[in-house]
């Protein structure tokens, strides 16, 4: 029979269903009816309003309860280093120890950036022993990243280096096979990585905004790290072909490696430079810094129409370092093998520097399989 208090059977159904079920309150009874009655009255939409506010307010919360990813720093001898040291606390991650042999370094260092010495540990065993670092990040000599890769890839623990990704193809190619045995995400940073000209060029050429790609050119480096003033810290292993790897053929060549395999890296530019131009059948971009984007395109015989813009900062995570090694290791992202921060990509890189390095020694053009 029909319900008599408004002669919807349904409703009536749904009351009956429910009634008498043990332990369930009045109130939830009557809760539920009210969602359920008629699409046309207004408790109806006030119900499915008040619903949907509720799951917008859970799904707020979720991601403001992210569990920061606890991540050590390994040496501090690469000024790359103050990126992490200085950078703005979110829920992305959370500093957990320093590895620095250094006093003296890791004190002027934790004072500048109002860090505690209680972070600072001698090795990377009492490190890891003491707060347990899910991830870590190297910023000492290249030489070192594969002894970083050794110990942290059987404990699960994976890695970040400043880049190149080794000091030569060699400690690469272990480094690589360490993080396939054990499973471990195995990045490298580049500070070009993050701008988003970089990506914006790319973009022009998905959307064939200037033609088929014929040149490409990618400059980077400085007057030299004398001439910029480098500290001594970083010095003492920059200018060390061993523990560096090459000079300015490592400590920039990797950027146009990394980007598209080309490369202009010096150490003898009259000013320091990360820029790209790039030139296709139609016009050239222009990538002049981390975020002035020019376009030219073609018109007549010579003449050409140009457009600037000042890109915004990328959204997080895509827009640093941590937050994007944080994303991965969480799953939140799954970037492909061509990403320029990849296991994939860079082991390319390292074959090019290879090659590169080969070429000067020998004179001669290098040709990679």
């Amino acid at each position: 029979m029909p319900n008599k208090r408004n002669g919807n059977v349904t409703e009536q159904f749904l009351f009956r269903s429910r009634r008498n079920v043990p332990g369930r309150s009045r109130f939830r009874q009557r809760s539920a009816l009210c969602i359920f009655k008629d699409p046309q009255s207004t408790m109806y939409k006030k119900s499915i309003l008040f619903f949907l506010l509720f799951c917008l307010l859970i799904t707020f919360h979720a991601q403001g309860q992210r569990t920061p990813l606890r991540v050590g720093v390994v040496g501090l001898t690469h000024t790359h280093v103050h990126w992490i040291l200085g950078r703005p606390k979110d829920d992305f991650i959370t500093l957990v120890g320093i590895v620095e042999t250094n006093k003296e370094l890791a004190l002027r260092y934790t004072q500048q950036h109002g860090l505690s010495m209680d972070l600072v540990f001698s090795s990377m065993e009492e490190m890891i022993a003491k707060v347990k670092p899910e991830a870590v990040t190297a910023f000492g000599t290249i030489y070192e990243h594969l002894t970083i890769v050794e110990k942290c890839a059987p404990l699960g623990i994976h890695v970040m280096v400043e880049k190149p990704l080794a000091v030569s193809l060699e400690h690469a190619r272990k480094m690589q096979a360490l993080a396939k045995k054990y499973k471990i995400h195995l990045l490298t940073n580049y500070e070009t990585t993050w701008y988003p000209t970089v990506h914006a060029t790319r973009d022009l050429l998905k959307q064939d905004s200037i033609g088929s790609i014929s040149q490409l050119v990618i400059r980077d480096g400085h007057r030299g790290p004398l001439k910029i003033g480098v500290n001594k810290e970083f010095l003492e292993w920059l200018i060390d072909p061993v523990k560096n790897g090459g000079g300015a053929i490592t400590d920039f060549g990797c950027y146009g490696a990394n980007a598209k395999t080309t490369i202009q890296a010096s150490w003898n530019w009259p000013i320091g430079r990360k820029d790209m131009e790039l030139y296709g059948t139609t016009g050239v971009a222009y990538a002049d810094n981390r975020n002035d984007l020019r376009m030219r395109k073609a018109v007549g015989y010579d003449g050409y129409q140009e457009t600037k813009r000042t890109l915004a900062e990328r959204p997080a995570p895509y827009n640093d370092p941590f937050s994007f090694l944080a994303a991965v290791i969480r799953k939140e992202i799954s970037p492909p093998p061509s990403d320029l921060s990849s296991l994939e990509n860079n082991m390319v890189v390292m074959e090019i520097l290879d090659a590169a390095k080969k070429s000067a020694r020998m004179g001669q053009t290098v040709l990679i399989k």
